[in-house]
């Protein structure tokens, strides 16, 4: 069991090596929805054929590796003590939104399902920061939009991820029931918070110590994250936790430059989010055709109505012009992907939080919001781009 856990992430590592070496991962990035339909086909043919399909431990360690990559290339934006100085909508977005967003969805979700439980219910909240708007970014970035709003659609996706993942670990990690016999140290809480402790010590010796040579995307940053996730997983700790710290204090204390931060960020998504998409539509995209009402409609209550309330109400003490402020309280927010690799890796969990409940309303949620992304995104940016130039006329002609 052991080899089919380790050897099935290193399979999913080589795979994503081929594609990207052809260019298929920029084609099936671009096209999430398609990239998420065709692992649903091919999940539902193996299930209809009787055909072995991945062993889920091994899955879900594979989307964990993933996470670990994507949240800490993600963080490398800039240095996290110059986020409020860079984008004071971003850091409101981040670490004022994406909490009260967990917490009012959360209760919205326990309200609709009680049977699930309110640790359940968190669990499922942790994910609306994460599942919705981000997924169109490439396209608002390009588009003659205010630069404000273009520097808080990057910073928020590094910060929403940073606060939202572990949230979610942790409620995971409460609900995981202890064995008999289990000391204080075999806790699985206190595994969390000494892997983030470990990773964190990684980051920030790396950061430091480490040189960065010049290159697109060096390797100085790589090297910390496999340091960080494999001596943490070495230990008995959390590495997906350790990797967030290393992510953190990495990217506070390395000397790298702009440029090169956007790049981590571009390859982060650029690398995960199609095995994300793949693996969320193979593994289990059929619970869209199981799930009743009442899971639909807790999907899509808190990325449709809790989500840009919560949003417009934390932006309403920046000074955004007001169409910015509309569009950022719809569009935006962690990249997507992050949504999709969490869900799967609730697969097989042990914690009494992520039931078989919890893992088709998160299904539900992840793909209807890539769908609603898609279908609202034009609209949004083509709405933002004609309030810009209005605005600069009135701007050029005043003066």
């Amino acid at each position: 069991m052991i080899w089919a856990v380790l050897l099935f992430p290193l399979s999913c590592i080589l795979l994503v090596a081929a594609l990207a070496h052809f260019g298929a991962l920029a084609w099936f990035g671009a096209r999430p929805l398609l990239t998420a339909g065709i692992g649903m086909a091919v999940g539902m043919a193996f299930r209809r054929f009787g055909l072995p399909g991945a062993d889920p431990e091994g899955l879900a360690e594979a989307a964990r590796l993933g996470l670990a990559v994507l949240v800490f290339l993600t963080i490398q934006q800039c240095r996290p003590s110059r986020l409020a100085r860079l984008s004071p909508a971003a850091a409101r977005l981040g670490l004022l939104g994406a909490p009260l967003l967990i917490l009012a969805s959360g209760a919205a979700v326990f309200a609709i399902l009680p049977g699930l439980g309110l640790w359940s219910a968190l669990l499922v909240g942790s994910l609306v920061p994460l599942g919705l708007g981000a997924v169109e970014e490439a396209r608002a970035l390009t588009a003659p939009i205010p630069d404000d709003t273009k520097r808080a659609l990057r910073l928020e996706a590094a910060y929403a991820l940073l606060i939202a993942l572990p949230i979610g670990l942790l409620v995971a990690a409460a609900g995981v029931p202890p064995e008999p016999g289990d000391t204080f140290v075999d806790n699985t809480l206190f595994e969390a918070f000494a892997g983030a402790a470990v990773g964190g010590a990684i980051g920030l010796l790396g950061g430091r110590f480490l040189p960065i040579r010049d290159a697109a995307i060096p390797a100085a940053p790589l090297v910390v994250l496999v340091v960080a996730y494999l001596g943490t997983r070495a230990v008995g700790y959390d590495a997906l936790l350790g990797a967030v710290a290393a992510g953190l204090l990495y990217a506070e204390e390395a000397p790298l430059l702009g440029p090169v931060r956007s790049r981590l960020y571009s390859a982060g998504v650029r690398w995960c989010a199609p095995p994300a998409f793949f693996a969320l539509g193979a593994a289990l995209g059929p619970v869209l055709f199981q799930s009743d009402p009442l899971i639909w409609l807790a999907a899509l209550v808190p990325p449709l109505v809790l989500r840009p309330v919560v949003r417009s109400a934390v932006l309403g003490g920046t000074s955004l012009p007001v169409a910015d402020k509309g569009f950022l309280s719809w569009f935006g927010g962690a990249p997507a992907a992050a949504a999709a690799l969490f869900t799967v890796s609730l697969l097989g969990s042990a914690s009494s939080a992520a039931q078989e409940g919890v893992v088709a309303v998160a299904t539900v949620l992840v793909l209807a919001s890539l769908a609603v992304t898609r279908l609202t995104s034009t609209a949004l940016i083509r709405r933002l781009v004609h309030a810009s130039a209005r605005a600069r006329k009135r701007r050029y002609g005043t003066a």
